[in-house]
């Protein structure tokens, strides 16, 4: 019965519109985009144990771990109305974490090319690194994390239009777009924070 449901055309048709409502979810600063995250995730995750994607059925079984700590955190705020929850990580701290990610890229493609990836391990690695770095950094709220999203959606729009698959890029350049949008209305939700536009309480209520 779970082949059947991972197979079913629906299944999938499912899991891009939970998919979509996450990215415009949370490009919205609402809480709800951690359900949707969680619902997309699931659905991938009987769609990929049909198609005997080990390596995709882990991942996403990782992403819904995510989806719980991302709404677990995005229900914690700020007791100083002068601090925006939305922010960007210092400088310091972008430079610091680099290694770190290099050496997840290098582990990937030294240890697990046969489970993980085929064709090109090097950009296989990078995206699966950078995107589960990009969704620590929606889970904290920081800003530059839709930076990272305008990329790698950029980069599966290409993928994607170069293997034929055009509706598939369709979606990943639709994204790259809700991302765009992401970046801006995050930054003018930290702007109205720091303004003091909104009381603390009324912030709160608003990114639900």
């Amino acid at each position: 019965m779970l082949i059947e449901i991972a197979t079913h055309p629906a299944t999938e048709s499912l899991a891009i519109i939970a998919f979509v409502f996450y990215v415009t979810l949370a490009a919205r600063g609402s809480i709800w985009c951690w359900a949707s995250g969680f619902l997309t995730s699931f659905l991938y995750t009987f769609i990929f144990l049909g198609a005997h994607v080990t390596s995709q059925l882990f991942l996403n079984i990782l992403y819904m771990l995510m989806s719980v700590w991302g709404w677990y955190n995005w229900t914690l705020s700020t007791s100083d109305s002068q601090i925006s929850i939305y922010q960007f990580s210092t400088i310091k701290q972008q430079i610091a974490v680099l290694p770190l990610l290099l050496l997840a890229i290098a582990i990937l493609m030294v240890l697990l090319p046969s489970i993980f990836f085929n064709v090109n391990p090097l950009l296989d690695a990078s995206i699966t690194v950078f995107s589960v770095y990009a969704t620590i950094l929606t889970i904290y709220r920081r800003i530059e994390s839709w930076i990272y999203w305008i990329a790698l959606n950029s980069c599966n729009t290409y993928l994607f239009s170069q293997g034929e698959l055009s509706q598939t890029a369709f979606l990943y350049l639709s994204m790259t777009l809700i991302s765009a949008y992401g970046f801006f209305n995050w930054r003018k939700l930290q702007r109205r924070d720091v303004g003091g536009i909104l009381p603390d309480r009324d912030r709160r209520l608003c990114n639900r």
